[in-house]
């Protein structure tokens, strides 16, 4: 990951960019990552500072993780720490004031599920704590589990989330979504099995099998969000 420190009119905020699904720099699927340092930090609490900071990011997802208390019976080895998801949609001046800053400029929304960024929480995550080798995550979705071994990291995301809905080819959001999907993921024409939707959440593509997820090169700026934004702040255990 490439690691800065971020200073706006807030105090200095340490992040994180992150490629996913990819051992090699600047390719996969990054994600902007925030740890705050402790679960009373202030500016954990308002969700306009998390959406503008976003923005600010302008990646496809931020996550944001606040540490929480861990239950008393709780193993030495699991961290517990709560997550949320954000994301720019799109960027336009307000007619009466064309030269605000970005952050009044841009919309953006809490998404309720997102894995890629998920994954590269936990990466940073296990970076800063190498004694936990579990993380649960209280989301939106419930609870998220993030394990690793020495050599990778794996996650538990709930299946039943919400009931999908099947489209067909031929429907407006069928073509829509095949549409992003190639031209975020050109290799993947001819490939694509299906196409669903869950409540809240974007389209969820199926491809073949024998598609290599880890090396598919995805174009991350071409994907155009199509979930709503659900009023969340930050889940509890």
């Amino acid at each position: 990951p490439i690691t800065f420190r971020l200073t706006t009119i807030m105090s200095p905020l340490p992040f994180h960019t992150v490629d996913a699904f990819t051992s090699k720099p600047f390719t996969g699927n990054p994600a902007a990552v925030i740890v705050w340092p402790t679960a009373t930090d202030a500016r954990s609490s308002g969700s306009a500072t998390l959406l503008s900071l976003a923005a600010e990011f302008n990646l496809s997802e931020t996550a944001f993780a606040l540490p929480l208390p861990s239950p008393a019976d709780a193993p030495a080895h699991e961290g517990h720490f709560g997550l949320r998801w954000f994301t720019p949609t799109v960027v336009r001046p307000h007619p009466a004031a064309p030269h605000q800053p970005r952050s009044n400029m841009q919309d953006s929304q809490e998404v309720k599920l997102c894995g890629h960024a998920t994954l590269a929480t936990a990466h940073v995550l296990f970076s800063q704590h190498p004694h936990l080798s579990t993380l649960r995550f209280a989301s939106l979705s419930g609870e998220l589990i993030a394990s690793r071994t020495t050599s990778s990291i794996s996650l538990d995301l709930p299946a039943d989330l919400a009931p999908l809905t099947l489209c067909e080819p031929g429907c407006e959001r069928y073509d829509s979504a095949l549409r992003t999907a190639l031209a975020a993921a050109p290799t993947l024409a001819g490939r694509v099995l299906g196409i669903a939707w869950s409540t809240g959440m974007g389209p969820l593509v199926e491809v073949e099998d024998l598609v290599d997820l880890e090396r598919l090169e995805v174009d991350s700026t071409k994907i155009v969000s199509a979930r709503g934004p659900p009023a969340g702040s930050w889940a509890e255990s």
